[in-house]
């Protein structure tokens, strides 16, 4: 389109906007190309085609709700787009050859045509078609306008003033009157026959010829528009007609253009969504069909995770009923514990008590060997007694042999006395060794006892902290089991389900390859519509 604005002056933003950095560089629409937008009456746009948005360099986002003169390039005489203003304003279309600027400063020459949009008789915005044209067109306008600018040249109105058809025919049918009223007249002015003879013909001749003249001026633009219709109806967009008339030939024409212009978006809309409707089609059969393969997979893993759930209840089964056990027996274990612990603390009793009588042995030993060496110490004293009175029986001669003989026994018993006073004395020192070595003995083995009864009770401890947590693990277990039978019964319904969502999904591939069906009979519907010079 012109980059046209609201309004024909220039504000000094749209100067701002329009003194952006240009490149000379131009780009060239390819042949059957069709740029088609639309805007509302203030020349913001409101939808933009795809063509439109690729050689103007925007996104949809940055173009749609901005002024049209977004693409407007600097050099365009003002005098073109105030008759572009004053042509579409009258509710007449508008063409021309311009020069568009792309977002990065390059620039396009498009053949466009504007035509305003009306709803109930009232122009609520414009629509501009705009196609490639011809080197030529582009020479020519590129000429025009710099004759325009440098003041050369002044561009032609589009609307102009012109006599209706129904003016000119009432004008030849008031001329043929009045020819005819002259001739008729000569007769009484006694005019000479041969004169009024000559008058008719050439008369006649003349009426002839602007009667051929006024019916080519009304047949040959209304075969054009006849052709031009019946090309639109046959599907061909790519007409062209003229509208530089304004008669009600010109009115006729200008209205065909209009369809023709009104028509080519919708049905490049039509081609674009039938397009796009095809391949979504397409692809949502693909995903219908691979979503029920994906659901019979998963329906087949879900079985085999539920038979594995059933499984692992079984197996939970089974080591709750282990757990049992060992929780029994874990009790027997503490039971044991307990009587080691109780029997441990006895036996350390009695290493106690045996500890102190072996102690009190001994006490009685040295006691024993105080005595035995008092029986010695008497026993010396005894031998040395006996010694001396044998020296005085000797002494005493006859006299002192009884007492020799007493003094000699004396003697024996008192050496049998020192003998068995020192095995004695040896047998207590060994029972204080003996004894020594059992209090060391009985006091190392209650240490081992008091071990042994701390250890059992650790044991007994530690037993019934694993019995809580075997009644814990039990418990944990009978829940898992519980929540198998739940995954178990949860599964079954996702395979359930599954199977139902396979279903659901051939239907949805079913439909969606009528979708798609559909969208292919659209599609050569549309394709039978032809815009510029290729099918849409």
């Amino acid at each position: 389109m012109l980059g046209f604005v609201s309004r024909y002056k220039e504000s000094e933003k749209e100067k701002k906007q329009l003194s952006v950095p240009i490149t000379n560089q131009e780009r060239t629409m390819r042949d059957g190309t069709t740029i088609i937008s639309i805007t509302d009456l203030k020349g913001k746009i409101t939808y933009a085609n795809q063509e439109f948005l690729d050689i103007a360099g925007y996104t949809e986002e940055e173009i749609v709700g901005k002024p049209h003169n977004i693409v407007r390039y600097p050099d365009i005489p003002r005098s073109v787009f105030k008759d572009f203003w004053d042509t579409i304003q009258s509710g007449n279309p508008w063409r021309g050859v311009v020069k568009n600027r792309s977002k990065n400063g390059d620039h396009y020459w498009v053949d466009a045509i504007v035509v305003p949009r009306v709803e109930n008789g009232a122009i609520v915005g414009y629509m501009s078609v705009r196609r490639p044209p011809s080197r030529k067109q582009v020479e020519d306008a590129s000429k025009l306008y710099a004759d325009i600018i440098s003041g050369k040249a002044k561009l032609k109105p589009t609307v102009v003033w012109n006599l209706s058809v129904r003016f000119k025919l009432f004008l030849f049918i008031l001329a043929s009157v009045i020819g005819l009223a002259s001739v008729s007249s000569m007769g009484y002015f006694d005019v000479d026959l041969s004169i009024i003879f000559s008058t008719a013909i050439g008369f006649a001749l003349l009426q002839v010829a602007f009667g051929f003249y006024y019916v080519n001026l009304i047949l040959k633009p209304l075969k054009e528009a006849t052709n031009v219709a019946n090309r639109i109806a046959a599907g061909d967009l790519s007409a062209d007609i003229s509208h530089d008339r304004n008669d009600e030939i010109g009115d006729l024409e200008k209205s065909i253009l209009k369809i023709l212009i009104n028509t080519v978006p919708l049905i490049s809309k039509l081609k674009e969504n039938s397009d796009t409707l095809l391949q979504s089609s397409g692809e949502l059969s693909k995903a219908s069909l691979s979503l029920s393969t994906g659901i019979e997979e998963m329906s087949q893993q879900s079985q085999a995770i539920a038979a594995a759930a059933t499984q692992m209840n079984q197996n939970l089964n089974v080591v709750s009923s282990s757990v049992e056990e060992m929780s029994v027996s874990i009790g027997e274990v503490a039971k044991k514990a307990a009587d080691s612990a109780r029997i441990a603390r006895g036996a350390n009793s009695a290493a106690i008590m045996t500890s102190e009588e072996v102690k009190e042995l001994g006490e009685n030993a040295r006691a024993i060997g105080n005595v035995v060496e008092i029986i010695a110490k008497i026993s010396a004293q005894t031998k040395l007694l006996a010694l001396n009175a044998a020296i005085e029986a000797a002494g005493a001669g006859d006299l002192g042999k009884g007492f020799a003989v007493v003094a000699s026994e004396v003697k024996e018993l008192a050496r049998q006395s020192s003998e068995s006073s020192y095995e004695i004395k040896n047998k207590i020192y060994a029972i204080q060794n003996s004894t020594e070595k059992v209090i060391e003995l009985i006091g190392t083995i209650s240490t081992v006892i008091a071990e042994v009864n701390e250890i059992s009770g650790s044991i007994a401890s530690a037993v019934e902290e694993q019995s809580i947590t075997t009644k814990e693990i039990a418990a944990n277990v009978g829940q898992s089991s519980f929540t198998s039978d739940e995954v178990t019964r949860n599964i079954n319904g996702i395979s359930s389900a599954s199977l139902e969502g396979a279903k659901d999904a051939i239907r949805v591939s079913e439909h969606s390859q009528s979708l798609e069906n559909l969208a292919g009979t659209l599609t050569t519907i549309v394709n039978q519509f032809k815009i510029s010079n290729s099918i849409v």
